[in-house]
């Protein structure tokens, strides 16, 4: 699959791997520290850095599964706008995860979670993936998504010396 083809698309979003014209706005909303509240992410120093970031960033691929797993840009088809990024990532042990991000300008409109349903439908029905959802558990906004999403609370877990919320 080409990483300029789109994985997704929702009534107003298409959801695609990263290119580097999204550092911009992969910059800008970096910058937030409203954003970056529950991320433990530092901003990025420059607009080049963000777009070195996007430049190496690498999907992973699962066997029987041709979705590339990663995180993918959330672009407003309206407007082509970069809202933020939404998607799966695999860690160690073969857990997936369920992550997103808004830019502040189109954070509470719904983005986050229109992407994670389309997102966790595509990996649940069409390729039997369960991912989990990991929140801090002062991030009131990411467990209401999660509770959107149908998603249930399995227990807190201790990653990067922070307590976590799973959800699946």
């Amino acid at each position: 699959m080409s990483p300029q083809n789109i994985i997704l698309t929702t009534p107003r979003l298409r959801l695609r791997c990263f290119q580097p014209q999204d550092a911009l706005g992969f910059f800008r909303m970096n910058q937030s520290a409203d954003v970056r509240r529950f991320t433990g992410d530092s901003p990025f120093e420059s607009v080049e850095a963000a777009t070195n970031f996007l430049k190496n960033y690498r999907y992973q691929f699962l066997p029987d599964c041709p979705l590339p797993i990663g995180r993918y840009a959330m672009i407003e088809r309206s407007g082509g706008n970069f809202v933020g990024f939404c998607g799966p990532k695999l860690h160690t042990g073969g857990v997936v995860d369920l992550g997103y991000r808004v830019s502040p300008a189109y954070r509470m409109l719904g983005y986050a979670t229109e992407a994670a349903q389309a997102v966790l439908s595509l990996l649940r029905d069409r390729h039997g993936l369960r991912p989990i959802l990991r929140i801090y558990p002062e991030n009131i906004a990411s467990i209401r998504v999660a509770e959107k999403l149908g998603m249930k609370f399995l227990e807190e877990d201790e990653r990067e010396g922070r307590v976590w919320m799973i959800f699946r």
